[in-house]
């Protein structure tokens, strides 16, 4: 038996441009060749929707999955317009991958007919979203690729079309994958890709960078050491006379008369007991200091950008570049959930409980079931196989780990700040009102270069990041989420609290994120929302002052806090004392002033030792965990917002959003009825809500 020729054709091109009529026709010439066209998918496997940018972007990610399946067994075809630059970049790594040719075929029309024919298409077509001035305007706009086969089918015949594509993949030659996907459709999106690229660097260049620094840092030194050397005698004279003056004021401080009568001889002898000479030395010595420090600052804000400049020369090769060519794919709630469902094994699925939300639920709320939980440290740490996996994708994952923390560095203006979390490597429970979870150390970089990172593609320069993160059964549709020790091998599994706050007169105290904070810019949050400390949230109170010297001081000097760290012996994390901590840094509520200190469950609202209700992961970055809890406050709604000035982070929070308890049904936010009212809400948001709906009956 013959076995097909593996390939990938892409049949692709502008709204009403005749793919849907060449794509079936080639279907019944070659029925070796698996066809998927997307507005298909849109029909049947999306009914019932808007078709808008998530939706088609959700098709785009199911045919991509189909075409992998089908990619073992013989050649692919795919059609749809491919004009959003992520999907080309997936397709394109999906040839490279399977290391199988790519034929992409371009059809194109007259823009006057592309409009025609949109008017003569049914209601009840995938494509509902477009208009007929925007089917023409596309087409106008519409830049062919050269490297591929381009039809004008308001010119040829259907049949001729055919025959072309067909001797094209027998005879014709594949495109570069790559290059396919780079190139860009429209006009407006070509001149948006244009990026600043870096100056090119010499061996002279880096030695006249070496000197600038070196003559700068020589000039600085100088200066610093003759200003003081020139201050330290005025210096020992002002403190002199300060040190009169207080031990003055020392033995006549009992005598509030004897006391003003020293203030008033000593300003006296300061305005009157001095000569003209002596105040003109005085005179000359300011006025000389400032205009020197003048001089000064004037130097440090002309030097500044040569100065820069001169570092980043002389740093360039220390670490490792991934920001050319590199893009990051931010993905819509829909898009991820069909990404994930279509992928996840039957019992997997089962725990994604609200459809359309990439939320797979780790713990499962249940009726009145509250309990609380508790981290303790696990005997092994963590198997990470990923450094010898990412090799066979022909990435350096030490490189790009140190791209990414010295990206997070730049970002934060932090040159050695560090944060330290808690890695999930096991949950057992709740049993008995408790939930015990395996941990260990987190570091913020681990998990910036993991879960943050899993949206990152290039086509030809870094493997599909998700991918490689969610291992080979990617491709074979087994995924099982909930499988933490062979997630724990390639994600941080970083343990966070997410927990709702509902007010006296029964109204959820939700928070707008400020447009400042590192993550989740201007969206729609629960009442606290943070990760759990590894050092703040332990069981030890001097474990407080070792998590401060790590955040604060070189990253050289960690290997001897680390030995203070095994001394201490951090064992156990209460995860309540993670919420409670959250909630006051961030909204200046605090437990002992505004949080009543429930023993048992009272109106739908849980004890406070044991306040949790479920736990899920955010599928949208691979393997955020959150814990949802909640707290009664013994405040009214008008009476919250007099906390916040209190709070030592208020700057995360932009304003306070409240909803009434009886708006939070399980069933409203199954059908998406929530989401008209928490507009732009957070993932964890709407599982902390569904959680309490489900704990409250409601």
């Amino acid at each position: 038996m013959k076995i097909a020729r593996k390939f990938i054709l892409v049949v692709c091109g502008h709204p009403c441009s005749g793919k849907t009529g060449l794509t079936n026709l080639i279907k019944s010439s070659r029925h070796d060749v698996f066809v998927d066209e997307m507005d298909d998918i849109r029909l049947v496997e999306l009914p019932d929707s808007n078709h808008d940018e998530p939706v088609r972007s959700a098709a785009y990610r199911l045919m991509h999955f189909r075409a992998t399946k089908n990619l073992g067994t013989g050649p692919v075809l795919v059609s749809a317009t491919y004009q959003p630059f992520k999907h080309r970049e997936e397709i394109a790594n999906l040839a490279l991958r399977f290391e199988v040719p790519m034929y992409v075929v371009q059809c194109v029309c007259r823009p006057e007919e592309a409009e025609r024919r949109f008017m003569g298409r049914g209601v009840d077509h995938a494509g509902n979203d477009l208009t007929a001035s925007r089917v023409r305007q596309i087409a106008a706009d519409y830049e062919r690729f050269d490297g591929a086969l381009t039809l004008n089918t308001d010119i040829l015949p259907l049949a001729d079309q055919v025959k072309l594509v067909l001797a094209y993949i027998e005879k014709g030659p594949p495109v570069d994958p790559t290059r396919w996907a780079r190139h860009y459709y429209q006009r407006d999106a070509k001149s948006a890709s244009v990026s600043p690229r870096a100056g090119k660097i010499s061996e002279a260049s880096v030695r006249r960078a070496k000197w600038r620094l070196g003559f700068y840092t020589t000039w600085f030194f100088i200066f610093g050491v003759s200003t003081l050397a020139g201050l330290l005698p005025l210096g020992a004279k002002v403190v002199g006379n300060l040190l009169d003056l207080s031990r003055g004021l020392s033995r006549d401080c009992c005598s509030p008369y004897r006391a003003a009568q020293l203030f008033s001889s000593t300003w006296h002898q300061i305005i009157f007991e001095h000569s003209i000479s002596e105040w003109s030395e005085w005179a000359t010595a300011f006025l000389a200091f400032a205009g020197l420090g003048t001089l000064v600052v004037e130097f440090e804000r002309g030097i500044r950008e040569r100065r820069k400049e001169a570092k980043e020369t002389d740093q360039a090769g220390r670490v490792p570049r991934y920001g050319e060519g590199l893009g990051s794919d931010v993905p819509s709630d829909t898009e991820v959930f069909h990404q994930y469902s279509c992928r996840l094994t039957s019992l997997a699925r089962s725990h994604m409980l609200l459809n359309g939300v990439p939320l797979l639920f780790a713990i499962q709320p249940e009726r009145l079931v509250a309990f609380s939980v508790i981290g303790y440290r696990a005997l092994q740490g963590r198997d990470d196989r990923l450094v010898a996996q990412a090799a066979e994708f022909g990435l350096d994952w030490d490189g790009f780990s140190a791209w990414r923390q010295d990206e997070l560095r730049r970002e934060y203006l932090l040159a050695d700040a560090h944060e330290y979390g808690l890695s999930c490597l096991g949950i057992v429970g709740p049993k008995g009102g408790e939930c015990r979870v395996a941990s260990w150390k987190c570091p913020y970089a681990d998990y910036s270069s993991r879960e943050l990172a899993v949206n990152y593609y290039s086509a030809g320069t870094l493997p599909n990041m998700r991918r490689l993160l969610e291992s080979r059964k990617w491709d074979d549709g087994e995924l099982d989420p909930g499988d933490i020790p062979e997630s724990s091998k390639r994600y941080s599994m970083r343990i966070s609290v997410t927990g709702l706050v509902l007010t006296k007169d029964d109204y959820f105290v939700l928070q707008r994120r400020s447009q400042t904070v590192g993550h989740g810019l201007g969206s729609l949050a629960a009442s606290v929302n943070g990760a759990v400390d590894y050092y703040a949230d332990s069981g030890r109170r001097d474990a407080r002052l070792l998590g401060f010297l790590y955040a604060h001081v070189p990253y050289r000097w960690h290997t001897g806090l680390t030995e203070v760290e095994e001394i201490l012996a951090i064992k156990n994390w209460d995860l309540a004392n993670a919420a409670l901590r959250e909630l006051e840094e961030e909204t200046g509520l605090s437990r002992r002033k505004c949080l009543e200190d429930l023993t048992s469950e009272t109106d739908g609202v849980p004890p406070i030792d044991r306040p949790f209700l479920g736990a899920a992961y955010n599928l949208r970055y691979g393997r955020d965990l959150n814990f949802y809890c909640c707290f009664r406050s013994s405040l009214a709604s008008n009476e919250i917002g007099l906390y916040r000035t209190h709070a030592r982070d208020k700057w995360e929070l932009q304003n306070f959003v409240f909803i009434h308890r009886d708006k939070v049904r399980s069933e409203a936010i199954k059908k998406g009825e929530l989401d008209r009212i928490l507009l732009g809400r957070a993932r964890h948001l709407l599982g902390a809500l569904y959680s309490w709906a489900v704990y409250a009956g409601q």
